[in-house]
């Protein structure tokens, strides 16, 4: 996995390389620029097209310097086109040097000005005319709101943005950063050359898509330095699978059996999402309980289940479910008011994963004190944002609730989802765009981040294909981090699939890809 950090990590990094190692600000300058920009010829489809007007918008910090070394590398390597538009008052030493070796190559440099909320006539001309444009407005040092001109500039390259132009930020998009809201006006980039590691801040669901494409540049910081750095997350792909070897010989009894409590006369369909999702994912039993109502509608439709009907008011107790099954799954359908049936399942202390209207009961059993907090077995929690806000209201946590929204900033957001999980004591898997998963169980929380951004996975029975990969793993034994992990990556995985292959699926579609995805790991192990 690799690491990201925060950006203060990174300003670290950087003061150490420059006081510890004696490297020279302005030899990480020339690095970063240099290798940036050979960084992105290599991975814009523009870059080779050398007539391309390429517009640099310079801040006045060392973000503004990385950006104009990129400039003067343009131009060395023969392109013409070159445009520098100057914004900040505050302009750095190296900033100011690299401003006069590019003043002195007679590079065409234009100070942007501002008047009524608008910035002026030619710098407008200029970013029209822009085929690429490079923004070094601000980097990681920026703290709190931009100023009025700032969120000027950026509105306009916005525009621009949207009707064709391709964005380059140096670092970091203008406008972002840890502690900076999510909801302020920022740049939103194609391609982002990052430098040294990847930062946290570029996951929060809020912000991803500003980010576009993330690229790594090391400005020469010592290994040493990158691979001590402090991590605040560690980013998964597909690669990250972790399977167990399965004999030849494992039939059903012994890939996993799973208890399935899900499904109402509402939702018919989420106990056959689910439980396909198991089966397709390894699982060699799955045993539904549902309300009568529903049951004979669901035997029909899922043959491969074992259907327990309940009748009105009928518990499963804990002894019914101990020593006959390996894992639990509850939620998907469900509807709440089922609160004596959470509790039973609670307390048989079997490795649970829980989605759904399953999360909002667990909480109102620890809301009326039935429960404590970290009174269970096992336990994976996977709201989707709405789902999480509301457990906590029903906690009473209006502040968490607050924070884990879009108003909130990268820091709070990680910070809030951590404090959740120890809390509760649970594996915690926050489903959007950008998945975020937090193991609460250890003295020291792991928090694992899926880069997921495929909207075809937003479909009517996603999450619930999701709860049956990660509690087929749950039922064989996997631990709840690795359960968890292993079912976002190869949902993930399976909604490429489904999205190279058909483009729109619904959830039976993607199920059809699990079993897939599966295979690809098994196949490279």
């Amino acid at each position: 996995m690799e690491s990201l950090v925060t950006t203060q990590v990174l300003e670290n990094i950087d003061s150490k390389s420059i006081n510890e190692f004696l490297i020279h600000p302005l030899i990480l300058m020339e690095h970063a620029g240099v290798k940036g920009f050979h960084s992105f010829l290599e991975h814009s489809s523009k870059a080779f097209l050398p007539h391309h007007s390429l517009v640099f918008v310079v801040g006045g910090g060392n973000n503004g310097g990385d950006t104009l070394v990129m400039a003067r590398e343009a131009y060395l390597l023969g392109m013409k086109n070159i445009h520098i538009l100057l914004v900040g008052t505050h302009i750095s030493n190296s900033c100011n040097h690299h401003r006069s070796i590019c003043s002195h190559l007679g590079l065409d440099m234009h100070e942007v000005s501002f008047t009524q909320e608008s910035i002026d006539p030619h710098s407008k001309e200029i970013l029209q005319q822009a085929d690429v444009i490079f923004d070094g407005i601000s980097g990681t040092g920026l703290r709190g709101k931009m100023n009025e001109s700032m969120r000027c500039l950026i509105s306009f390259i916005e525009e621009v943005h949207t009707i064709g132009a391709y964005v380059v930020s140096v670092d970091i998009p203008s406008g972002c950063s840890d502690s900076i809201v999510a909801t302020q006006s920022h740049v939103h980039c194609d391609l982002c050359i990052t430098f040294g590691l990847k930062k946290s801040a570029a996951y929060h669901p809020m912000s991803r898509t500003a980010y576009g494409d993330i690229v790594v540049v090391n400005p020469s910081f010592p290994h040493s330095l990158l691979e001590k750095a402090q991590k605040s997350a560690l980013l998964a792909t597909i690669d990250d699978v972790v399977l167990k070897k399965m004999d030849s010989s494992d039939y059903k009894n012994k890939r996993g059996h799973l208890a399935l409590f899900a499904g109402s006369l509402t939702y018919t369909g989420a106990p056959k999402i689910t439980s396909l999702s198991a089966f397709h994912s390894g699982a060699g039993l799955v045993s539904l309980y549902c309300d009568e109502q529903v049951a004979q509608v669901i035997k029909e439709d899922s043959p491969s289940l074992i259907v327990h009907p309940l009748s009105r008011g009928k518990i499963i107790s804990r002894d019914s479910l101990v020593g006959f099954y390996d894992a639990i799954a509850i939620g998907p359908g469900w509807q709440i008011g089922r609160e004596e049936q959470m509790l039973s399942l609670i307390e048989s202390h079997l490795p649970i994963v829980c989605d759904a209207d399953g999360i909002a009961t667990f909480a109102t059993l620890i809301a009326q004190k039935r429960i404590e907090m970290k009174e269970h077995g096992p336990l994976i929690l996977t709201p989707h944002p709405g789902e999480l806000v509301k457990m906590l209201e029903i906690l009473n946590m209006p502040l968490l609730a607050q924070e884990v929204q879009v108003m909130g900033t990268p820091e709070s957001f990680i910070e809030s989802l951590t404090k959740i999980a120890v809390a509760l004591r649970v594996v915690l898997v926050y489903k959007s765009n950008v998945v975020w998963i937090v193991d609460g169980c250890d003295n020291h929380p792991t928090l694992v981040v899926v880069d997921g951004s495929n909207n075809a996975l937003g479909v009517a029975g996603s999450g619930d294909a999701l709860t049956g990969i990660i509690a087929s793993f749950l039922a064989r034994d996997y631990s709840p981090m690795q359960s968890a992990v292993n079912g976002v990556l190869i949902h993930q995985r399976a909604g490429v699939l489904a999205r190279d292959e058909l483009r729109w699926f619904d959830a039976l579609g993607l199920i059809t890809h699990i079993g897939l995805a599966y295979k690809e790991r098994e196949d490279k192990k």
